[in-house]
């Protein structure tokens, strides 16, 4: 091989048409560095029929549960598609440029003619030899549309990165979380860049006829929309539903497009369903808003296929752009992001094949690595920084600046370390809590913890304290702070005098106490049911584990439910019944405490109210 950098490029030709009944001719042209190879291919109608049939089931089972899949027929669509393309001289070329390539991923892309086979779920290319899906493994897919107007990402190493967020929900929506989608994207960007590097904007797209004026008014690098959309049949062309008061407005991708053209906008993430659904009669760069937006010149889009599950959307986008702004490859951002849909509690095992990537240039990078943050260091929100996000971006310190902040009054310091949990108001509820008492000194960091702490048992991922602890406790002494409560999205997982245990809340095995690993697996269902919000929710277990890791009482937890900080909860559901109460007025409990101060600090943080 002469070149073993880049990416695999699949360019499928022809059209797939069968009116006398003979089999269509295709022309796939595969390049990988300076290696191409050709093959024709006869495509029968059986063949085409049978995959169209299995990908018309797959969006059904997708978008309704009925009828009702399993992985296997995805698995069997996935090689279907595969065993077409991947054949003779392609199938050579791939299999020699897998085994040269020596980074860890090797992108895909695919680039299709014909409409109907350019919607098909791409995907999920399933390779039998191996047996894996490529997407899930070395070669992340990524798709073109075929253009005149073709863009790569143009950067200037020190450039200050513009991103706009555009909602198209309202604030008050019943289904999505707008307000929560805003807070965990600020959190990713400020853990690694500066102000100095970055900017956000925020808008309401409710008036439809201004969206083109807010878009003149707002010049980004980045676009970020988050909202409903969808695709309208009898138009076979997809939309932005923009809400507002009456009737939704109906951004139409055609619209949307000719809005965008021309901007030198880096990339736009669509997070809203079927913004990469298209016409199997028209070619996506018109049908398609994702697809519409890559022919019209925009390097780089995110889009969704099918509908998108809201909490797995909130884990993709936060993922990719935590990997993007970090100083990663859209490949590797992308690739990373899917594997996060997996971790939700309403996972499904299709999820991570919804969304779609179009690129120009997968191996890209949006952030210039000179941008970001010495990631030796952990990030901190200080309990004084402002959460409300302004046009002129935010500083967020680094540990050394927040450690010589003036300390305040308080007699016990401890920080929250968000570890994968994107508890998005965590930061603003801390700010009331250091307002509202004078005993607890909270502060939020964000620490860049090694991969392998994840671990599966029992078929869930379980974040398994012994792989961690060590460094936690190393980081308590280094932020200088006597407590830490690290959260975490999975279940907790370790070991007791050599034997293993799982599915906990909370942990402090091997951490003195002083440092403890707790669970919000569930948790926001919990909060939802007692009427509380997901953040205080996080906070109300941090505080049990503060009153446990207290050398001073010798507090354990207790069998019996009583709604108390103390409660072991046995049965996870229970913890309904201490959110709905929020209140420590358990009197075995509280009486074994003899510090007036803390006890007065503890009911104050338990009543505040819900972020």
């Amino acid at each position: 091989m002469a070149d073993s950098s880049g990416t695999m490029d699949i360019l499928i030709l022809g059209q797939a048409r069968f009116s006398t009944g003979d089999p269509c001719q295709l022309i796939v042209v595969a390049t990988f560095g300076q290696n191409k190879a050709i093959e024709r291919l006869s495509l029968d109608q059986s063949t085409y029929q049978n995959i169209e049939n299995a990908t018309n089931l797959a969006r059904a089972f997708i978008e309704s549960g009925s009828p009702s899949l399993d992985q296997q027929h995805f698995e069997k669509l996935g090689s279907a598609m595969f065993d077409l393309v991947f054949r003779g001289k392609i199938r050579d070329l791939f299999n020699a440029a897998t085994g040269a390539h020596r980074e860890p991923l090797l992108p895909c892309e695919i680039t299709c003619e014909d409409s109907s086979i350019a919607r098909w779920p791409w995907e999920y290319l399933f390779n039998t030899t191996q047996p894996q899906f490529l997407c899930e493994e070395k070669h992340p897919v990524s798709r073109r549309v075929i253009t005149l107007d073709r863009r790569s990402i143009q950067i200037q190493e020190q450039s200050k990165i513009r991103i706009l967020f555009a909602f198209g929900a309202r604030q008050d929506d019943p289904r999505i979380t707008p307000a929560e989608e805003r807070q965990v994207l600020v959190n990713v960007f400020k853990r690694y860049l500066t102000d100095d590097n970055f900017s956000l904007t925020f808008i309401d797209l409710g008036n439809g006829d201004q969206i083109e004026d807010q878009l003149d008014k707002n010049p980004c690098d980045i676009l970020h929309y988050f909202g409903h959309a969808g695709y309208d049949l009898a138009r076979d062309e997809g939309y932005l539903r923009i809400d507002r008061s009456g009737t939704p407005f109906k951004l139409w991708a055609k619209l949307f497009g000719q809005m965008m053209h021309g901007r030198n906008i880096r990339l736009v993430f669509l997070n809203a369903c079927k913004t990469a659904a298209s016409s199997s009669s028209t070619d996506s760069a018109r049908s398609s808003v994702a697809g519409g937006l890559h022919a019209r010149g925009i390097p780089t889009v995110v889009g969704t296929q099918f509908s998108m599950p809201d909490n797995g959307a909130h884990y993709f986008s936060s993922t990719f752009y935590n990997m993007l702004s970090s100083g990663k490859s859209v490949t590797e951002a992308i690739h990373r992001a899917r594997r996060a849909m997996n971790y939700p509690t309403d996972v499904k095992f299709f999820d991570w094949g919804i969304p779609v990537l179009f690129c120009s240039d997968p191996n890209a990078a949006i952030f210039p690595a000179a941008m970001n943050k010495a990631t030796d260091l952990a990030l901190s929100t200080r309990s004084d920084d402002r959460m409300e996000a302004k046009p002129e971006g935010h500083s967020l310190s680094l540990v050394e600046n927040a450690i010589n902040e003036s300390r305040s009054k308080a007699k016990v310091s401890v920080g929250l370390v968000d570890i994968d949990s994107k508890v998005g108001f965590l930061p603003a509820l801390v700010e009331q809590a250091n307002r509202c008492q004078s005993y607890y000194s909270f502060q939020v960091f964000y620490l860049p913890v090694a991969a392998g702490y994840v671990k599966i048992i029992n078929g869930l991922p379980q974040t398994y304290v012994p792989n961690i602890a060590d460094y936690l406790v190393q980081k308590r002494s280094e932020l200088q702070q006597d407590y830490l409560c690290c959260l975490t999205e999975n279940l907790i997982a370790g070991l007791v005098d050599g034997r293993e245990y799982w599915n906990h809340f909370s942990s402090s095995e091997g951490m003195g106490g002083y440092v403890s690993c707790i669970s919000t697996y569930n948790l926001r269902k919990y909060a939802q049911e007692a009427g509380a919000s997901f953040s205080k929710a996080c906070l109300s277990l941090c505080l049990s584990m503060l009153l446990m890791g207290d050398p001073r009482w010798n507090l354990y937890p207790h069998k019996e439910t009583y709604g108390c900080p103390l409660d072991y909860l046995k049965y996870r559901p229970d913890i309904v019944v201490g959110l709905r109460k929020m209140k420590f007025d358990h009197i075995e409990c509280r009486r074994q405490i003899n510090d007036s101060e803390q006890l007065k600090a503890i009911d104050a943080l338990l009543a505040l109210p819900n972020t």
